[in-house]
C-alpha cells in the first residue's frame, strides 16, 4: 500500500447551489411539521402551548435524524469496497502496522474510494440542515445557544472540509457518530414534552448511546485522523484543519456528557423517592413526594 496525494477536490459550484437551494426547502418543511405536530400535540396530549410546541420540535428532530442514521449506514454498506467486512471481521491483512483499523476504514483505497453522487447528495443534504438548524424553532438559553452554535459551526468545516478534500468515507462516519445518539435523545425529549414525565429507563439509554457514539467511537476518528492520516495520505491541505475541529468537538462531548450523568442522576433521585401514605393502621407517619 502506497500513500497518495490529497489532490482530489469534489466540492464544486453544483453542489454549493445544491445545498442552498436545500437549505430553505428542509427550513420550511421544518416549520410546516412543527406546526401540524404542535396543534395534534395540543388536541391529544399536552397541557401547554409551549409543550406541545417541544414536542413537535423534537419529533421533527427525531424523524430527521432517524432518516440520516438509515441513509448513512445505507451508503457506507452499498460502497465500502468491502473494507466495512473486513473491519467489521478485524483482517488485518494489508494494514500497516503503523495503522490502526479504523485508520483503514476511514482512508484505505484513498483518493480512489468508490463513492457514487448518492453520497455527495446525503453530505450536501447535511451541510443544508446543518446550515438551516443554526436557527432552530426551540426557544433556547443563551448557554444553549452559544453550545449549540459551536457545535453546529465546527461540524459544517469539518464536513466541508472533507467533501473538498474528498474523505467521503470520512465524513459519513463522523456524520453518523454524530447522528446516531440523537435518535436516543429526540425519543426521550418526545416522551417528556408529550407525557410531561421524565422516563428513567429512556435517559439511561440516551446517555449509554451518547457514551458509545461521542466518548468511545468519536475518539477513534479523531485518533485515526491525527495518527493514522498520514500512513495513507500525504500533503493534505486539510490535515490541521481536520485536526483543529475534530478535536475541538471532543472537549464539548465530555462537557455535554458531564451535564447528562447530573441530569440522569437527579432523575433517578426523584424516581427513587417512593410515596408512603399511613404505613400504618395509626398512621404515624405520613411523606409525600413529587
Amino acid at each position: 500500500m502506497s500513500t497518495s496525494d490529497s489532490s482530489s477536490f469534489v466540492f464544486n459550484e453544483f453542489q454549493f447551489r445544491l445545498i442552498i437551494l436545500l437549505a430553505p426547502i428542509i427550513y420550511s418543511t421544518s416549520r410546516l411539521y412543527i406546526s401540524m405536530c404542535t396543534r395534534f400535540a395540543v388536541m391529544f396530549g399536552t397541557k401547554t402551548q409551549k409543550g406541545a410546541h417541544m414536542f413537535a420540535c423534537s419529533c421533527w428532530r427525531l424523524l430527521v435524524n432517524l432518516l440520516f442514521c438509515a441513509w448513512q449506514i445505507r451508503v457506507l454498506i452499498r460502497h465500502d469496497n468491502g473494507i466495512l467486512q473486513r473491519f467489521l471481521s478485524w483482517d488485518r491483512t494489508g494494514v500497516p502496522e503503523d495503522s490502526s483499523m479504523f485508520g483503514m476504514f476511514l482512508f484505505e483505497g484513498y483518493p480512489d474510494q468508490e463513492m457514487a453522487s448518492e453520497v455527495l447528495l446525503l453530505l450536501c443534504t447535511q451541510i443544508a440542515w446543518y446550515l438551516q438548524d443554526l436557527f432552530p424553532a426551540e426557544q433556547e438559553s443563551r448557554s444553549e445557544k452559544m453550545e449549540n452554535m459551536f457545535h453546529h459551526v465546527t461540524t459544517l468545516i469539518l464536513v466541508i472540509a472533507c467533501v473538498s478534500a474528498n474523505y467521503l468515507r470520512s465524513a459519513c462516519v463522523v456524520l453518523l457518530a454524530l447522528d446516531f445518539c440523537n435518535v436516543t435523545l429526540y425519543i426521550t425529549k418526545s416522551y417528556y414534552y408529550f407525557t410531561e414525565k421524565k422516563s428513567f429507563p429512556l435517559f439511561i439509554l440516551f446517555a449509554l448511546s451518547f457514551f458509545l457514539s461521542r466518548l468511545v467511537a468519536f475518539p477513534c476518528i479523531v485518533y485515526s485522523v491525527i495518527f493514522d492520516r498520514p500512513v495513507y495520505i500525504k500533503n493534505c491541505p486539510f490535515y490541521l484543519i481536520g485536526c483543529i475541529f475534530v478535536g475541538g468537538l471532543q472537549p464539548l462531548f465530555i462537557f455535554w456528557f458531564a451535564k447528562i450523568v447530573k441530569m440522569v442522576l437527579s432523575v433517578e433521585t426523584k424516581v427513587s423517592v417512593t410515596k408512603v401514605v399511613n404505613i400504618s393502621d395509626h398512621g404515624r407517619s405520613t411523606m409525600k413526594a413529587d
